[in-house]
């Protein structure tokens, strides 16, 4: 089954999860995690109150990406999977708003 627009939203209200992956376009030391549509941004939003922890997963190449018009703040993020080329600026600084770097 495939769904889209807000019924997605609306399908995941009864849901509770352990954790919820999510990936993103970019993110900003400044402004976070980016989303180009308001949808996607709602549907960060609603994995959050979701899951016990939210999961991005972002390849090293985005970050500094500017992009995107719909932020979402770092400290909401629990864990950021990326590759080994993360750079140390953006580890540390996702470190320092209580995000586990793997």
């Amino acid at each position: 089954m495939q769904m889209t627009g807000a019924r997605v939203l609306s399908e995941l209200e009864p849901l509770r999860l352990d954790y919820a992956f999510n990936g993103t376009l970019g993110y900003s030391l400044e402004y976070g995690f980016g989303y180009q549509s308001v949808h996607a941004f709602m549907l960060t939003r609603q994995l959050k109150k979701r899951a016990a922890k939210l999961v991005i997963v972002m390849d090293s190449s985005k970050v500094e990406s500017v992009r995107a018009m719909y932020n979402f703040a770092a400290k909401e993020v629990d864990i950021l999977i990326s590759d080994d080329n993360l750079k140390q600026e953006a580890a540390k600084s996702l470190t320092r708003q209580h995000v586990m770097v793997l």
